[in-house]
């Protein structure tokens, strides 16, 4: 077989000397590291490297080579472990016993590995080869951790069209047909709604030093839905129990009948709340309210009313919102326009033709490209990018457009960060507390009631701030996260861009002093950049 060659120390009394044993096969030849790594171990001082380099070029293994006039001590067979870090793998490179010195024996190779904390996964195996054949100056696995087995994320297949976001067609005369949207998911009493292949955790490892490899984290699922809608006894399939569609918001399915209103929400119907979808054939009339925990699709035209629905908002005519009108989507708001409007908010997108005079903000991306494709006057504040052809006027309209999050979002993360700092110094005295008649139980003290009473209302409270604590830092990290994305979002106008136009991309303005063309507006360090797209 193949093997590396190694050398030995003698101890002689004029010195020391080592002496090499040449390769068998393809095996390496002697490695000076190697050599110089055991001198230096060994603490053999007056050894010239230049000398070694030269004898083991020569190659001519027969002679000795003196390494030192001083004798060294008696050496045993000594092993140089290599360990990973992260306790996956050690590795042992043997080196042979001096002339008068010892091998050692299996316990011993053991014994080194505990020493140095290595209490698992031996490959007894390679261990017994190198007791029988002493493979010398070569790397040799000793021990090896136990892999974890990786499981999978729980997933749910829906089996009814989940992406029902309001896609208006785009005519050749480059109008947009907000009239066609095919948005909505149609279901039958006893359709299968969606499957839950649950999460597989995993198994974990365990390293060389006997801790635990622990398994990829996997997310768990479970089906969420509101009425109409039954899950099977083991929880894994959801049925409709109703004819009607069916909408997803956020991970929650909603099957319902649509609630339709045959002309104007008016004095003749009041204010509209359903769980579920609201069809309004005519307008919505100034001073109403209409809130859906689906969709809510107006034919006609929105006045100064106030719209707020779980799902998407579609106005086929637009919005003429007197500075009153007020449009809240948990999905997506597709209008024909919105003009004088007091605010539009959507957690997913918005898309119009226009935006007049208004307050409109999104999470995701605001799309103003029909055929006018105008932004002028008001605000408008997207998380990640707003399109348009042409933003502000030539009267200088003061117009704002923002890559940022709602200031609400920011004032909710200064209050959390404030009302974690207070549980947190509360939490600290409640210890004091607790540890007092801990102490006092532990010396065999009797507490009366009300002291009993309040070491359990104490412990109790610790618990529950400890509790909201975490809970807020989940809402913290969420809100962190959108921060992010709005550094990178952008700001396209395919138009002009006119004076008096500001804009601020993740808290970095920019005031527009001269007209721009075709531009798109992105940040860069601390400035905003021009650049064509």
């Amino acid at each position: 077989m193949d093997r590396n060659g190694y050398f030995s120390m003698i101890n002689k009394d004029d010195g020391t000397y080592i002496k090499c044993v040449a390769p068998i096969n393809k095996g390496a030849p002697v490695d000076i590291n190697d050599v110089t790594y055991y001198l230096d171990k060994k603490q053999v001082r007056d050894y010239n490297p230049k000398d070694i380099k030269n004898y083991l070029m020569a190659g001519d293994y027969s002679g000795e080579l003196k390494v030192s006039s001083e004798k060294n001590y008696r050496q045993n067979e000594h092993v140089k472990l290599t360990i990973d870090k992260t306790g996956l793998k050690v590795i042992g490179r043997f080196f042979p016993p001096t002339n008068d010195g010892e091998k050692m024996t299996k316990e011993d190779i053991i014994n080194e590995l505990k020493h140095n904390n290595v209490v698992f996964g031996y490959v007894m195996k390679n261990i017994d080869i190198f007791v029988k054949a002493r493979l010398y100056c070569t790397d040799i696995l000793l021990a090896k951790a136990e892999a974890p087995v990786h499981g999978h994320d729980a997933k749910i297949d829906y089996f009814f069209k989940t992406d029902v976001v309001a896609k208006p067609k785009l005519n050749d005369d480059g109008s947009v047909d907000f009239h066609d949207l095919d948005n909505i998911s149609h279901v039958e009493k006893g359709d299968k709604l969606a499957h839950l292949t649950p999460a597989d955790l995993g198994k974990p490892g365990t390293n060389v030093f006997g801790k635990p490899l622990p398994a990829k984290k996997v997310d768990r699922k479970v089906l969420k839905h509101g009425i109409n809608i039954s899950v099977s006894e083991d929880g894994l399939d959801m049925f409709s129990n109703v004819s009607g569609h069916a909408t997803l918001v956020g991970n929650t399915v909603h099957v319902s009948n649509v609630y339709e209103v045959p002309a104007n929400v008016d004095t003749s119907t009041g204010d509209i709340q359903y769980s579920g979808n609201v069809n309004v054939r005519g307008n919505v009339i100034t001073g109403f309210t209409v809130k859906a925990s689906g969709d809510i699709i107006v034919s006609g035209v929105v006045e100064g009313a106030n719209l707020e629905a779980g799902g998407d908002i579609v106005i086929g005519l637009g919005v003429q919102g007197i500075f009153k009108a007020r449009l809240k989507a948990g999905g997506n708001i597709v209008s024909k326009f919105f003009e004088n409007c007091e605010d539009v908010y959507a957690e997913g997108k918005i898309t119009t033709d226009a935006i007049m005079h208004s307050n409109v903000k999104a999470k995701e991306e605001i799309s103003v490209q029909g055929k006018r494709g105008l932004i002028t006057g008001g605000s408008v504040i997207s998380s990640k990018a707003i399109k348009a052809k042409t933003v502000g006027s030539t009267m200088g309209t003061a117009t704002s457009l923002e890559i940022g999050i709602d200031p609400e979002r920011m004032e909710l993360y200064h209050k959390l960060e404030k009302d974690n700092e207070f549980k947190s110094e509360e939490i600290e005295e409640l210890k004091q507390i607790v540890s007092k008649f801990q102490k006092r139980i532990k010396n065999r003290e009797k507490l009366e009631p009300d002291q009993m009473r309040k070491l359990k209302d104490s412990t109790a409270q610790m618990q529950q701030y400890a509790k909201e604590i975490s809970e807020n830092k989940v809402k913290i990290d969420e809100i962190l996260e959108e921060l992010e994305v709005c550094k990178k979002g952008k700001i396209y106008v395919s138009g002009d861009t006119y004076a008096g136009v500001s804009i601020n991309i993740a808290g970095t303005k920019k005031k527009i002093t001269d007209e721009a063309i075709h531009t798109c507006f992105v940040k860069e360090g601390a400035d905003i950049r021009l650049s064509s797209f």
